[in-house]
């Protein structure tokens, strides 16, 4: 339909000429990608850092329609050699430089920031999730996943706990069915030590795993960690929504990034690049999330319910 060529006393060449067409950004991929789906998923992200940071670009280059960004912290220079965002947003809100990076480069994705800490405004994150499909929680710490964990059984909301262990030599990534047999985040980790398991980067003898160490790993290893976080954050949504070719083998995948011998199950991984994925837990019968929810009926259409939420505070870290 249409030709360009450059014109000279010397004679005509033809130029290659592209024309943008009515069809533009995630639309260009139907058929072979459930677009109109997808962009109807709505994720929470809670941790807009290294692994936040790529786990949001992940999910909004899926064409994720809605996407609220979670984080109080700013964007630093010590930050950059890990982080998606570059120099020109350091000193400015992670979720903001996120967001102003993402409507330039992937304008199908509506990005929300909200300037919240999980653990102190537990409230305003819990009102976020009349209008979330998906929890994916990228932050450093026990605490935020904890808190993360309760919410999203209160709520009936699947959700992603993404992060890396023994100083960058394991990916870690849970996700957290809201069902009556599948225990939540302190359920998985009372288990795992109680049946003799050693998690990297945690203190042990102190109760229900005391400290969690900021994480250390290189770029590469953080992004590969967040966009395997936004793939199963995708693939929750869809497959929750009739698309049964986004099984997982398991319920928690754990990937050798620098394994380290003589860690024990699930973390005896020794190659690099291998990924070995691991069912759910059933709850115990002691915990208080747990407990709750088993009473409850009709979890996965369930409204967020308001309710106190007590957990004991044994120390969390922020990450980059």
């Amino acid at each position: 339909e249409f030709a360009m060529w450059h014109v000279s006393l010397d004679g005509a060449v033809p130029l290659d000429l592209d024309v943008q067409t009515e069809q533009a950004g995630v639309t260009l991929l139907a058929p072979h990608w459930p677009v109109e789906d997808v962009q109807r998923g709505r994720v929470l992200l809670v941790g807009a850092g290294s692994i936040g940071g790529a786990a949001a670009l992940g999910m909004a280059t899926a064409g994720i329609g809605l996407l609220h960004l979670v984080d109080p912290g700013r964007l630093r220079w010590h930050n950059l050699p890990r982080h998606v965002c570059g120099p020109r947003h350091v000193g400015k809100l992670k979720v903001k430089a996120l967001r102003a990076d993402l409507e330039a480069a992937r304008p199908d994705t509506r990005v929300v920031p909200h300037e919240y800490n999980v653990v102190r405004d537990t409230d305003f994150v819990r009102d976020l999730l009349t209008e979330t499909d998906v929890i994916v929680c990228a932050a450093d710490g026990v605490l935020p996943r904890r808190v993360i964990s309760h919410l999203a059984r209160r709520a009936g909301i699947p959700a992603i706990l993404a992060c890396v262990l023994g100083d960058g030599a394991y990916g870690d990534l849970m996700r957290l069915w809201p069902r009556p047999d599948h225990g939540c985040y302190q359920c998985r980790l009372d288990t795992l030590t109680e049946t003799g398991g050693l998690i990297p980067d945690f203190e042990p003898g102190s109760g229900y795993l005391a400290q969690h160490h900021a994480m250390t790993a290189v770029g590469t290893d953080l992004h590969l960690v967040g966009q395997f976080a936004a793939k199963m954050a995708v693939a929750t949504y869809l497959q929750r929504n009739g698309h049964h070719d986004q099984w997982f083998a398991g319920e928690h995948a754990v990937v050798a990034l620098r394994p380290e011998p003589g860690w024990s199950a699930p973390y005896d991984l020794i190659q690099a690049g291998q990924v070995k994925w691991h069912p759910a837990l059933p709850p115990r019968p002691d915990c208080p999330t747990c407990q709750t929810f088993g009473s409850m009926q009709g979890f996965a259409a369930e409204a967020p319910r308001a309710g106190s939420l007590v957990l004991p505070v044994q120390g969390s870290s922020d990450g980059g």
